[in-house]
């Protein structure tokens, strides 16, 4: 499955260089999900992880500041729709999703697996029928489970 960067109206696709009056970068509220190592705080309360990192990069390239919050993922569509964050930056699988959001393009390519104890007598997917999993709600594998 393909992990992407999602871009909405808010303007991220747009490529100003333009900053503001006082020489600084525009900044664009970025929503993601609390998803370590891709997203989360660190012990200081700072917004770290891969998915983070990458998009400070990407978006100071574009010329703005990233101003990172953890939204409550299954809410994303309303904060975008609302107006509170501008873009969502995510583990966010763009199939079957293409004509719901204005995408930029896949930055990462990622697989779903199926984790079980050395000892677990799971050996292939049908393994799992009548069992307890977890995933993520709101999720591809939530879907595909």
């Amino acid at each position: 499955m393909v992990c992407t960067l999602l871009v909405t109206l808010g303007g991220c696709a747009q490529n100003t260089n333009a900053e503001n009056g006082n020489g600084e970068k525009p900044v664009l509220m970025v929503g993601c999900d609390d998803y370590a190592p891709f997203s989360y705080a660190d012990v200081d309360g700072n917004m770290t992880g891969i998915d983070v990192e990458l998009a400070r990069e990407a978006f100071s390239r574009m010329g703005y500041q990233a101003d990172f919050t953890i939204i409550n993922w299954e809410e994303k569509k309303e904060l975008l729709h609302g107006g509170t964050i501008d873009c969502v930056w995510s583990s966010f699988t763009m199939d079957g999703r293409e004509d719901e959001y204005n995408w930029a393009g896949p930055y990462m390519e990622s697989h779903q697996v199926v984790a079980v104890n050395e000892d677990s007598d799971i050996i292939t997917l049908e393994d799992l029928e009548n069992k307890i999993i977890a995933v993520q709600s709101t999720t591809k594998p939530e879907e595909i489970i």
